[in-house]
């Protein structure tokens, strides 16, 4: 063997060790290397889902290039394009034990499609899958985002306690000093949240942004901002606070969308009802900048910011064509999973309807309507 193939499979060994624990940020930056070996270059842009050149796509077997380009559609909100993407993946496969990390992601990325369109008992099908193929194959980190996927799902359909468990599991399931100890805190936070465990949710999600401002992890920083604005409209109820006022906070020159939405948004649910006379403007346009930033890569999110704007204003808002297709998404099912260690998630009650389909009404709820309509509609996001 030559000296060369030595360093390149040194260098595939030292990336593959930081991306089992979480460590994007050095394999991005290792990316973008133009010295680097071309082909460890092209794999770890496929492993981080990263943007790939005419070039780098024609060279990915069939089920790489459908997984790839199913989660990027995800990203980029259209959740239609993306599960007929992953579904393809997973019919190109086979079951050799190479298939194995390929099967898991593209499984997770299904049922974190269904997750984020309302097909709720199709995204929990998918995601047992994919927890299962994982401790088939021993791979410790596909299994703790399975965990994190499933906590999430079990969390918007009210499943609070058997959430924790999960988003518990998948918490413990990464090294201590690892990568992503910020997001998964924050993570442990809204389970809490949901718990009315106001104290202990506080305490997480300062520390995940002390964390992720000492690593320099903008996203995780922000969520933990997201999560904090709506604790205090938990704890607090109505008033006219920021946030980011309040802890001297300032957002980046170009934020994580989904959390700068959220901040905004929970600033907006947060002054609904104050009674002060400057708090319809002030609701009005944090409404506005949630929806800016929420876009068209988050349909479903956009769309509440959206439907509230109308329903401060009392008028009626016809549902977005973004919105209609996926709530007339016809889910994949995979073969049922008869994995003892998953009974406990396969019984737990879930709808047959779609989570998101008061998002598909032409008229919403009246700006009168309480703050448990509110909460109800908050309960279908992750926040």
């Amino acid at each position: 063997m030559r000296a060369s193939d030595w360093r390149l499979l040194a260098l595939h060994d030292y990336h593959l060790q930081a991306l089992v624990h979480g460590h994007d940020h050095e394999a991005v930056r290792w990316v973008n290397d133009e010295n680097g070996p071309p082909a460890l270059r092209d794999w770890l842009a496929w492993q981080l889902l990263l943007p790939l050149t005419h070039a780098q796509r024609e060279t990915l077997p069939i089920a790489h290039h459908k997984a790839w380009l199913g989660w990027r559609h995800y990203y980029s909100g259209h959740f239609p394009a993306a599960a007929e993407c992953l579904h393809d993946a997973c019919l190109n496969l086979d079951d050799s034990p190479e298939s194995q990390h390929l099967l898991c992601t593209a499984a997770l990325g299904l049922g974190k499609v269904y997750t984020r369109t309302g097909h709720w008992q199709a995204a929990r099908a998918w995601l047992l899958l994919a927890l299962n193929t994982a401790r088939k194959a021993d791979r410790p980190f596909d299994i703790l985002r399975g965990y994190g996927a499933l906590g999430e799902l079990l969390l918007r359909n009210g499943h609070t306690k058997e959430a924790h468990a999960c988003i518990s599991a998948s918490y413990h399931l990464l090294p201590p000093g690892k990568g992503q100890q910020a997001k998964q805190l924050n993570y442990l936070a809204t389970a809490l949240m949901r718990s009315k465990e106001h104290l202990r949710a506080e305490s997480l999600l300062m520390s995940a942004r002390f964390m992720a401002r000492d690593s320099h992890d903008h996203a995780s920083r922000l969520h933990a901002l997201a999560r904090l604005q709506f604790l205090r409209w938990d704890k607090q109820g109505a008033d006219n606070g920021h946030i980011l006022d309040e802890l001297s906070e300032t957002l980046p020159d170009s934020p994580t969308p989904v959390a700068a939405g959220f901040i905004y948004l929970g600033q907006a649910l947060r002054g609904w009802q104050a009674g002060i006379s400057s708090s319809r403007a002030t609701v009005r346009f944090a409404l506005q900048q949630a929806s800016e930033y929420f876009g068209p890569s988050l349909p479903m999110e956009h769309a509440w910011a959206n439907q509230l704007l109308h329903q401060l204003d009392d008028r009626p808002l016809t549902p977005s064509a973004a919105v209609s297709d996926c709530l007339a998404l016809i889910p994949y099912l995979p073969p049922p999973s008869t994995a003892v260690l998953d009974r406990t998630w396969q019984q737990l009650p879930i709808s047959n309807d779609n989570g998101f389909a008061w998002l598909g009404h032409a008229q919403g709820y009246h700006a009168s309507c309480g703050i448990e309509d509110r909460q109800r509609q908050r309960q279908c996001f992750f926040i």
